[in-house]
């Protein structure tokens, strides 16, 4: 895979590692939610074997599905949202497998995490935010938002409109983004 072909999987796998920033709160409210039906289908990069699919949710949702190899395809809740000119695609994880037990399942929260959607027709683009302009935004106190710093790894505690400002007045910033992703239908 090379450098600017970096798929949304490896962007998904590399959230969880630390490189994407994650929410206990989500970017959308009733208010800012919108559908895309050119969203649904089944989608990959030129080349690459993982995938990734849309399929209608309820409530103008969609159930979010990447294949990180062919034994591991993980299940995600999703909403678009629009805020101000951009569009942006919050997932957070689906219930955590039944063969858990419910202990364990119950040590686990799901989070938010963001990626920049910048067009889904005839293909669909993704970017993530750039880490370090984020990070340093975010440590430095030049960004007025909530936040823990849990062995290295920013999660955003704040509530949902001052997530979105933060996320727009980021935006603005020419270096906001990092790693697009062009994905192309399958079906």
């Amino acid at each position: 895979m090379t450098k600017l072909g970096i798929s949304l999987v490896l962007v998904a796998i590399l959230g969880a590692m630390g490189c994407v920033p994650n929410s206990i709160h989500p970017l959308y409210t009733d208010d800012n939610v919108v559908y895309d039906p050119a969203l649904i289908g089944k989608w990959h990069e030129e080349g690459e074997l993982a995938w990734i699919e849309f399929a209608e949710g309820e409530d103008d949702s969609y159930i979010f599905r990447m294949a990180e190899d062919e034994n591991v395809v993980s299940t995600f809740h999703a909403k678009l949202v629009k805020l101000g000119e951009h569009t942006l695609l919050d997932i957070m994880p689906a219930e955590p497998s039944a063969e858990m037990g419910d202990f364990y399942r119950g040590h686990l929260l799901p989070m938010h995490s963001f990626y920049v959607v910048t067009e889904t027709s005839p293909t669909l683009k993704f970017s993530v935010l750039n880490w370090e302009v984020f990070e340093s935004d975010v440590k430095s106190g030049k960004a007025k938002i909530d936040f823990i710093d849990y062995e290295g790894h920013i999660i955003l505690t704040s509530e949902t409109d001052e997530l979105g400002e933060f996320i727009v007045n980021l935006l603005q910033r020419k270096d906001a983004t990092d790693h697009e992703s062009e994905y192309i239908r399958t079906k």
